[in-house]
């Protein structure tokens, strides 16, 4: 009918029947034209979606256009092509009759919808989606109708997934056809909302580690947007007028290469516009093109909506730092976001970072020591506080300064190590048991430390104030190692992806940082006069204080036992009480004790170590398996993607037996029944990423976060990039970190 319509409008005679009879005809073929195309749009939960042609009917050979039109209910939105931080792209699968082909999807510049702290692009209100329709040249008059699948997400708080079966029907006709005038206006809205391509403009851009410099420029030489002309696309040949840009900012159409949520910086020099893009935390997108839209508020050029950009970058690029989940009140959460962190600022945070090291339950026994230290010499010559003070510091900050060229120069081998990788080695773990259990002994006066070489040592043997300290300092260093403090993270991680002069600058911070506070005390002794004068007090004090460090060797063979089983740790303990045992025989040798005394003590010190070495080749048991809660999984790469594939929200502890923060997190926040609940209400899994001995997948995933140590806590998101929590927890930092995830919704099927 709709045919025959056009047929008899194209071909009757016009002196036959007159002007006005042509004029008839073509109006009754409109009508008919326009009740083929008045299907009911499809209306699904919180979307209506229909198939809107430009004109009302198909004319073989000429190119047609027809939109996806999206129709939200306020505050949802659908997504572009690339979604941001969170999302799926809208997709169209077409069901065409035999010569039709349908084109890609000519995307409207989008909205930037903020999801604090993560931000997404999509589209709100109404949105036409134009695809070009190419139209076979030979066709027959009659109806021919196109079929499209539709599959979008429609978000607000929540998320769900929808989708529809939409067709259109319209006539084949020659001439002509009649435009859609119901859409005219939207039709015309939706091509001055697409990207404006701009001939001969020669855009930048270089690699900067975690940021890319964008350079377009603005006017004054070829290759710039003044001097370029407009293609096709824009009004034709008449030149792009430029203004000085106010708010710019760069929609990526490369997923995984840009972070939505973060800064994007611009200034202008030399008339050429520089956008620094902060990398993407998480670095999905492969080889070196940017491609995307670039906005700006006024609009670098003039009634362009967007400037759509394509080039190549140089340099290399690096994995960005997280986005943080910001503690109540608004401020930044203990591991603080580092999208735009500097050296200035990770020299802060190194130094912060170091001070509340000093809080961390593993550096404990050493604070214990230097506690005794001070009550010793609060009273005594000042020189010798201060000196007692700087030796500690520059043990503490040439400890630090090893730590990073060793860390490093293993980096340039190609290891993937991180911040306390020495504690996964049991002999390294052992012997620190060992130091410990020694260190205690000497508090209760077994035996003391005499040194032969007079730098270090007095008339008697004894060590020097300052070289006693600085032998703190260092013990001080090593014992903090394996620990994360908050603000720690964020420098770290930064600091391991620059160049060896700044990361070392960042872990001599971390090492002025742990020290400042026996600095301070030693140089203003007036804050220690409160301390009464050294008695029989001090000598109680100091058998006292043994006792921490015997707790931490009850700690260490414990770690052991993670690592090498029951059966090795027992033979360590063995090899403890030989050295044990030496060092009660030392002792009476200093006293003056016969010879064949100290032939025992080298005897049982020789045992001790034997044992000890025996127990370092034990197989491990599986314990450390065992003592995994039941509602904890092994940490496995291939089982996190699975579980993100299908939707699945996973929570992961990167932990480490040897981590006494990691330890007491445990304890006090994860494994609670209140905590528990709260994860299996949100249906979270539950992985245990268990650093006691290196593992490399572990490492890896460590790596791609932006930290190099534990104690990690993260959230993983179905579609959204890792949460990353502080490294202190709080019940309700797990609250905050599930309030993120959306409400579980049933899927609607679509209407047909």
């Amino acid at each position: 009918m709709h045919g025959l319509c056009f047929f008899v409008m194209e071909n009757i005679p016009t002196a036959l029947f007159g002007t006005w009879l042509r004029r008839l005809v073509a109006l009754i073929a409109a009508l008919c034209a326009s009740a083929a195309v008045q299907a009911q749009p499809v209306r699904t939960d919180f979307v209506e979606a229909e198939l809107v042609p430009e004109y009302l009917a198909w004319v073989p050979g000429q190119q047609a256009w027809v939109a996806l039109r999206l129709k939200h209910e306020p505050h949802w939105h659908t997504y572009w092509r690339n979604p941001g931080d969170a999302g799926v792209p809208t997709r169209v699968q077409w069901t065409l009759p035999e010569g039709f082909a349908a084109g890609p999807i000519e995307w409207p510049v989008p909205h930037r919808i903020p999801v604090p702290p993560l931000a997404n692009y999509g589209y709100e209100g109404e949105v036409l989606l134009l695809v070009p329709i190419d139209v076979p040249n030979r066709m027959f008059f009659g109806d021919v109708t196109l079929r499209a699948h539709v599959d979008w997400l429609v978000c607000k708080d929540v998320c769900i997934p929808g989708g529809a079966d939409l067709k259109l029907k319209l006539p084949v006709v020659q001439g002509s056809p009649a435009i859609n005038d119901r859409y005219t206006d939207a039709f015309a809205a939706t091509r001055a909302a697409l990207p404006r391509e701009i001939a001969g403009l020669h855009a930048t851009a270089t690699g900067h580690g975690k940021s890319i410099d964008l350079a377009i420029p603005l006017a004054g030489s070829k290759g710039s947007l003044a001097g370029s002309k407009e293609s096709p696309a824009g009004s034709a040949g008449s030149p792009a007028s430029t203004a000085a840009p106010g708010k710019v900012y760069f929609f990526s159409g490369v997923a995984g290469l840009v972070e939505p949520s973060a800064p994007q910086p611009a200034n202008v020099q030399d008339g050429v516009l520089h956008v620094r893009l902060p990398v993407a935390s998480q670095l999905t997108a492969t080889g070196n093109l940017i491609d995307g839209v670039l906005v700006s508020d006024p609009p670098i050029v003039a009634g362009a909506a967007g400037v759509a950009l394509t080039t190549m970058f140089d340099g290399a690029i690096v994995a960005g730092d997280p986005v943080q989940l910001p503690e109540e009140g608004g401020a930044a959460g203990a591991a603080s976001d580092g999208r735009s962190l500097t050296l200035a600022l990770a020299l802060l945070f190194a130094l912060a970072g170091g001070l509340m090291l000093n809080l961390m339950p593993c550096v404990f026994p050493v604070i214990s020591i230097k506690i005794l230290g001070f009550a010793e010499r609060a009273h005594g010559d000042k020189s010798v506080l201060r000196a007692q003070g700087l030796g500690f510091a520059a043990g503490v900050i040439v400890s630090f300064a090893v730590f990073a060229a060793a860390i490093l120069a293993l980096r340039e081998s190609g290891a993937a190590l991180g911040w306390g990788f020495q504690l996964q080695s049991p002999a390294v773990v052992l012997g620190l048991a060992a130091l410990f259990m020694l260190l205690g002994l000497n508090l209760f006066g077994v035996f003391e430390v005499l040194l032969p070489a007079p730098a270090l040592s007095d008339e008697r043997g004894n060590l020097h104030p300052g070289a006693s300290a600085f032998m703190g300092g260092i013990l001080a260093a090593l014992i903090a190692s394996p620990c994360t403090a908050p603000f720690m993270g964020a420098a770290l991680g930064f600091a391991l992806t620059q160049s060896v002069p700044a990361a070392l600058l960042v872990f001599v911070a971390l090492g002025v940082g742990m020290a400042l506070p026996y600095i301070v005390l030693s140089w203003f002794p007036a804050l220690l006069k409160r301390l009464p004068r050294p008695g029989p007090w001090l000598l109680r004090l100091k058998e006292a204080l043994a006792f921490p460090l015997f707790g931490t060797v009850i700690w260490l063979l414990w770690v052991l036992a993670q690592q090498i089983g029951v059966d090795g740790a027992a033979r360590g303990a063995a090899g403890l009480l030989a050295f044990a045992c030496a060092a009660w025989l030392w002792g009476h040798a200093q006293r003056g004790s016969a010879v064949w005394v100290r032939v025992c003590g080298a005897i049982a010190l020789a045992l001790g170590i034997a044992v000890a070495a025996s127990g370092l080749r034990e197989a491990p048991d599986g314990s450390s398996d065992r003592a995994q809660a039941t509602m904890w999984r092994p940490f496995s790469a291939q089982s996190l993607a699975d579980l993100q594939a299908q939707g699945q929200p996973v929570f992961v502890d990167f932990t480490a037996a040897w981590c006494v923060t990691c330890q007491v997190n445990k304890k006090l926040v994860l494994e609670r029944p209140a905590t528990e609940r709260e994860f299996a209400e949100r249906s979270v899994v539950l992985m245990r990423a268990d650093w006691t001995r290196r593992d490399e997948a572990i490492s890896d995933a460590l790596h791609a976060l932006g930290r190099n140590g534990v104690p990690v806590y993260a959230l993983y998101r179905p579609g959204s990039a890792p949460l990353l929590l502080p490294e202190v927890l709080q019940e309700q930092n797990i609250r905050d970190a599930l309030a993120t995830l959306p409400v579980a919704a049933p899927v609607k099927a679509a209407s047909r």
